[in-house]
């Protein structure tokens, strides 16, 4: 024996009994190791409960039972029974076939669990094929196992080894990965220098999965061995699966590829334990707004890295349709796994996330919040994800919010101790906003804004499937805008306090104010019961202006009239919440009081009319008929008049000129949302003037439902004067005005409810 064969005997023999054994020796000692037939030595002994370690890097086997034989220089064994790690072997071979050339074989096959054969692999040079990541892949189920070893005992780095594997309906699991490879059947073979697999499959995502296990042959890759998977999976699996709730948002099935790559040991610089995850997404439908919504017959490129870089640490890359890309670090914290921090980037690289917690970024080209915040309230189900979010720094080219269109916004989100932190810069909002994470904590949402300027939202009425907003969920809000604009229409400094009440939103006072006119009232947006909607919105309001034309230019009408004192009294609402076209639902009263002053032709086309001002397109008509009266033009004492606001349609029955010189009062209806007229004018003038005076005598059996209603407009008899009567129908940017009569009079006045149907 040499002396490295020595030392071999004297370190794998750990301990043990030998319970029996002979020993024959027969031929002359110069013949001696008689393996050229001279001679006979043999030596057979019966081993039990030994511990052989016959490799440093190997685990030790505890053999229950072995059966050693010495046939002149061939060692070997062929009956034993062994335990290593819960792994029995059975009559394994075990041989040095020339001592004085000392090379151990072992030729095996056992059986254990799952479980057992990892750990041994993992207490073997089999754990180096794979970077030495296995402790992050647990296993169970059934397995067995051959294992050929051979161990140049004068030279122990140049062993070799191959070893088959065949799993039954076991189960892998990757840490921090909620889903698992479940029903894995096949066989794995693992040699120092090569691995396959062959029949492979398991079920994984809800669906079988083909698999395969190869090893890249490059020696300075930073990946050796990958597993590879190609399958199909549900969005129903992918939310029983992953733990993920969907709400039926996303429905449909697809295809994808998966790999499980583990580290190169062998590589001057090893990667980390890697999962990647590709698929198009095609057959996937996800019912969410933009930029994440799309059909089944649409692609949208995913890719996802899952890495495992040091103990207890995962980290996550991936990008959506090649425009949402993110990164993201979980911890194996004392109460499980859980995200750490994360970049969310849309058009951009994330940048680093230098703290806890997860930051947003990018360019999105739009965002509509409201159907964002509709989607959190599908199934009254508690995303989470605000809780998660530390930092939101994005543009938006459109952005729509409250029934409005924000374009080239800048929005800067930060945490503070009980509230978000809101900066938005653009052209029609700049200014801060803080908003409570708890609307339940008392504490009021605020906006001190530089400007507001809110136009509307310019797409196609969406349907009203979506779970309205209740108002009574919502804080306090108190809003300080010191440009205050609807559309072109501009109020000047914005002050008004909703307060939280048991009915929803109300504020008792709010006020604009602007240098020729002040608006003041009351608002509220409340649950209503006895409306279809639930909810009713209204607002009180008094509009005062000192200059009736310059107010008329701030809210983006032609001006029309010029008066030092004009006083606009509102008592509107409409069943539902705010919303943009509430116009074609608006009822209540609105009462117009003007001082002295002219009215001017508005230009027909220049679709800035105010509407219920309808004295405005009289000018021209009235000059031809009246030269001698208007010749200096079209001047008043005072304009009064009321309005009934009955589903979007202004009616009055007393809208009144009164001049120096002549009389005008106009019935009918104003179409707000249609921006029409169908009214009916009646001029009273001077009987020395040129005007026509048979008009009411003509009139027929509707003399005297005219005269009624003349006496309550102008609460004048009609002695000494004469009248005309003028059409005043078509829209209101460029209204016909026609010669009328009384009886058109009478039925203009009856559609209005001027007279009684009595």
């Amino acid at each position: 024996m040499t002396p490295k064969f020595r030392q071999w005997l004297t370190d794998s023999l750990v301990s043990g009994y030998v319970r029996r054994g002979t020993t024959r020796f027969n031929g002359a000692v110069a013949d001696f190791p008689f393996d050229n037939g001279a001679g006979v030595f043999r030596i057979e002994a019966q081993l039990e409960d030994t511990v052989l370690k016959y490799a440093a890097d190997w685990p030790a086997s505890m053999f229950r039972h072995l059966d050693v034989v010495v046939d002149s220089t061939r060692l070997y064994s062929e009956q034993n029974s062994a335990n290593t790690l819960g792994i029995n072997f059975v009559d394994a071979r075990v041989e040095i076939a020339d001592l004085r050339d000392p090379v151990l074989t072992i030729d095996t096959f056992a059986t254990g669990s799952m479980q057992a054969i990892k750990n041994f692999v993992e207490q073997s040079p089999i754990s180096g094929i794979f970077g030495g990541q296995l402790d992050w892949v647990s296993v169970a189920g059934d397995s067995s196992f051959d294992l050929s070893l051979v161990l140049p005992i004068s030279n122990p780095p140049a062993y070799d080894f191959t070893t088959r594997i065949r799993a039954s309906d076991a189960t892998v699991e990757v840490a921090g990965f909620p889903a698992p490879i479940t029903g894995l059947n096949g066989t794995v073979t693992v040699s120092r220098n090569s691995l396959s697999s062959e029949s492979l499959f398991a079920e994984f995502l809800g669906s079988s999965v083909d698999l395969s296990l190869t090893r890249l042959p490059e020696p300075d890759r930073p990946h050796s061995v990958v597993l590879s998977g190609t399958g199909s999976t549900t969005a129903d699996a992918l939310q029983t699966e992953l733990g993920v709730h969907f709400d039926g948002v996303i429905s449909g099935d697809t295809e994808y590829e998966a790999t499980l790559r583990f580290p190169n040991a062998r590589s001057s610089a090893p990667g980390p334990l890697q999962i990647f995850v590709s698929s198009d997404l095609f057959g996937f439908q996800a019912e969410l707004p933009a930029p994440l919504n799309k059909s089944d017959d649409e692609a949208f490129p995913m890719t996802a890295m899952i890495e495992f870089p040091e103990r207890d640490v995962i980290t996550t890359t991936g990008s959506l349709a090649g425009e949402i890309n993110w990164t993201g670090r979980f911890v194996n914290a004392p109460e499980g796994w859980d995200f750490d921090r994360g970049v969310i980037a849309v058009g951009e690289y994330p940048r680093q996330a230098d703290v806890r917690g997860l930051h947003i970024h990018g360019q999105l080209g739009e965002l509509d919040l409201n159907e964002w915040l509709a989607e959190g309230r599908r199934g009254n189900r508690e995303i989470g994800l605000g809780e998660r979010i530390r930092r939101i720094d994005v543009g938006v080219g459109s952005l729509y919010a409250v029934g409005q269109k924000f374009t080239d916004q800048r929005i800067v989100v930060n945490r503070s101790g009980q509230d978000w932190v809101i900066q938005i810069t653009g052209p029609e909002a700049e200014g801060s906003i803080t908003v409570p994470y708890d609307f339940t904590s008392g504490r009021p949402m605020t906006l001190e804004l530089d400007r507001l300027i809110m136009l509307g939202d310019d797409r196609i009425e969406d349907d009203r499937s979506a779970a309205p907003i209740d108002p009574r969920g919502l804080p306090s809000i108190s809003v300080r805008a010191a440009d205050f604009a609807l559309g072109e229409r501009h109020f000047g400094a914005l002050t008004v306090d909703f307060d939280h009440t048991g009915r929803g939103l109300e504020a008792e006072n709010w006020i604009a104010h602007h240098e020729s006119f002040t608006v003041e009232g009351t608002a509220g947006w409340i649950v209503d019961p006895y409306e279809a909607s639930g909810q009713r919105t209204f607002i009180n309001a008094s509009l005062k202006s000192t200059n009736v034309q310059a107010t008329f230019n701030e809210l983006a009408y032609d001006p029309g009239v010029s008066s030092d004192g004009m006083e606009i009294n509102l008592d509107l609402e409409w069943p539902d919440a705010p919303r943009q076209d509430f116009m074609s639902i608006l009822n209540g009263s609105v009462n117009v009081q003007l001082t002295a002053g002219t009215v001017a032709e508005v230009d027909p086309g220049a679709g800035r009319v105010f509407g219920l001002m309808s004295f405005t397109a009289l000018p021209r008509r009235l000059s031809l008929d009246f030269s001698d009266v208007f010749q200096s033009g079209f001047g008043f004492d005072a304009i009064t008049g009321d309005f009934r606001l009955v589903n979007g349609d202004a009616y009055t029955c007393n809208f009144t000129l009164t001049g120096p010189a002549a009389d005008v009062g106009i019935v009918g209806r104003a179409g707000l949302m249609t921006r029409d007229y169908e009214q009916v004018a009646i001029v009273s003038a001077s009987v020395g003037s040129t005007l026509p005076v048979a008009g009411f005598f003509l009139g027929g059996p509707q003399v005297g439902a005219a005269l009624l209603v003349f006496s309550q407009i102008f609460k004048k008899p009609l002695k000494d004067m004469g009248q005309i009567f003028y059409s005043v129908t078509g829209s209101w940017d460029d209204p016909g005005i026609d010669a009328s009569d009384s009886q058109r009079f009478a039925a203009v006045s009856r559609l209005a409810g001027c007279i009684s149907e009595e």
